[in-house]
């Protein structure tokens, strides 16, 4: 939706070209109106404006001067001068800027709507190019680190949605082979600031020699992940040397974030190359054998021995622990079916543990739990919950007979905390709905905009009219008219009220405007209606 905002100090006009883009303009506008330029200027504080249609010659301040505080405000709205005016010197400058039009008033009602239907036709296509042009570039550039770590988070946590394909580690320019081993290095970055970090990896890029390509990125707060290939990866590769030259290049790391930001660095190195489809159990691996040094004050590199496997359940465990913010993202935003898929891998750990005091089942229970207490809280769930499920097995797992009936169990919250998240959601929209309709009615004779009544319903404009659409089957625009007619209908049969006073009783101004909105929606002009009907 466009926000149109028109200015014009006769008061017939500023009706008349409300009327005709409220009624006859085929594109959704939010309409506001402006009888001189410094209530313009009101109106521009508060509002995003995306189009202006102004007069030129006004008191005080003319539609030029106006033109530059538009400007000031809001650089990307579009200005259509209308005016009887046919030369004006300034106007012929300002002309110039591609932004601008220039609309005689003699023109008619359709040149006019045409001109802002041009002027929003440019605007979509100014948004389709911004998408696929240098500025779209520019952003992507931006947040390639951020896509780079999601995507790379994805394939570490073994997401089964995210295919490892080559074309679009090119297009994130992530420089290693998905069809290739990686070796895999964990480092511990704890305690220092987002700056300190990348300032880490950045030194980490430098010191590894060119024989080497390198990703560095942070999978978890505080844990530092670098992968490394061999720049020339083919079937003579020596993996022996890649491990000695990069590890060696880890020392050169460690020695410069000692000299020059004063930090610690810890390294678990293994020198096993694994598939990208293993890097997750791997990384797992290598964070176990961190911890034995994370704490020394001097820095320190650990080697993650081969032969050095941790149990089945161990590293499922582990596996699951980097899933635990994914599985929380999909209940927090209703996403049902990805929610299930993945507590049903979650899960499956579970199932094999011999005993229900087993550590690392416990682990991975209370993990899941604490996702569903999560939710419970942030929804204000725990009085309606307990008519549906007991809360109190959530955390005390000796409840459960069996590992299998724990599983039963978590699987039954989840589809619990999604009816009453449904249920609840559906109840603040009708609130919502309530509440705008009750302001309709109160304030019937008042200047309606979409803006003030999301401001009310308390969500912003474009939501409320989605939500008010979906549940009225019609636009907020038509049932605001709906209203005022029912209103001007009681009205005209039980007062004696002239039609110009039942008209601005039911906020239209201008009588003309009132009668033919009335005869647009009951199909006989007030008058005749009240003669019929009273």
């Amino acid at each position: 939706m466009y926000h149109l905002l028109i200015v014009d100090d006769e008061a017939e006009i500023l009706d008349w070209l409300k009327e005709l883009f409220l009624y006859d303009c085929p594109a959704e506008l939010e309409v506001y109106t402006a009888s001189s330029g410094r209530q313009a200027i009101s109106v521009l504080n508060e509002v995003k404006v995306d189009i202006v249609l102004t007069d030129i010659k006004m008191p005080g301040m003319d539609g030029i001067t106006l033109y530059h505080h538009i400007k000031e405000n809001w650089p990307k709205a579009h200005t259509i001068f209308l005016t009887g005016y046919r030369d004006h010197e300034t106007l012929y400058e300002i002309m110039k800027n591609k932004e601008v039009r220039y609309v005689l008033k003699t023109e008619g009602d359709q040149v006019i709507i045409e001109t802002v239907l041009e002027v929003i036709e440019e605007m979509e296509q100014s948004v389709r190019s911004f998408l696929i042009e240098e500025e779209r570039a520019q952003m992507l550039e931006k947040a390639k680190g951020w896509l780079q770590k999601e995507y790379l988070e994805r394939i570490l946590m073994g997401d089964k949605e995210e295919k490892i394909e080559q074309k679009k580690l090119e297009e994130l320019d992530i420089y290693l082979k998905c069809d290739y081993p990686v070796l895999l290095y964990t480092g511990w970055a704890g305690g220092e600031s987002p700056l300190v970090q990348a300032e880490i990896i950045d030194s980490i890029y430098k010191s590894m020699p060119g024989y080497v390509t390198v990703h560095c990125f942070m999978p978890e707060l505080n844990y530092l992940l670098i992968l490394v290939q061999p720049r020339l990866a083919d079937d003579y590769i020596d993996w022996n040397r890649v491990y000695h030259v990069s590890r060696g290049a880890l020392e050169d790391v460690q020695k410069l974030c000692q000299t020059t930001l004063r930090k610690s660095l810890s390294f678990a190195v293994s020198k096993r190359a694994v598939e990208f489809a293993d890097m997750g159990s791997e990384y797992c691996r290598s964070k176990n054998r961190l911890l034995t040094i994370m704490k020394e004050e001097e820095p320190s590199i650990i080697v993650v021995n081969e032969e050095e496997e941790a149990d089945h359940l161990n590293v499922s465990t582990k596996m699951v622990a980097l899933k635990i913010p994914m599985l929380s993202a999909y209940l927090e935003q209703g996403r049902r079916k990805e929610f299930f898929g993945l507590l049903e891998e979650m899960t499956q750990p579970l199932l094999k543990a011999d005993s229900r005091h087993d550590v690392m089942a416990l682990e991975l229970y209370y993990n899941i739990s604490m996702v569903f207490l999560k939710i419970i809280n942030l929804n204000h769930l725990n009085d309606k919950l307990p008519f549906h499920i007991g809360i109190y097995k959530l955390t005390r797992v000796e409840e459960h007979e069996s590992w299998q009936t724990a599983v039963n169990y978590l699987k039954e919250m989840g589809k619990v905390l999604f009816s009453l998240m449904g249920e609840a959601d559906t109840a603040r929209k009708d609130l919502v709905m309530i509440k705008v309709e009750e302001y309709i009615k109160e304030h019937i004779a008042s200047d309606l905009t979409l803006t003030k009544l999301a401001e009310i319903g308390g969500f912003n404009a474009s939501y409320l009219s989605r939500i008010f659409k979906q549940k009225y089957q019609c636009n907020l625009s038509d049932y605001i008219i709906g209203e005022r007619m029912k209103e001007a209908k009681r009205l005209l049969m039980e007062t004696n009220d002239k039609i110009s006073r039942i008209g601005e009783m039911v906020g239209y101004q201008s009588p003309h405007s009132f009668t033919r909105v009335f005869k647009a929606s009951e199909n006989m002009s007030p008058a005749d209606f009240r003669a019929m009907y009273r």
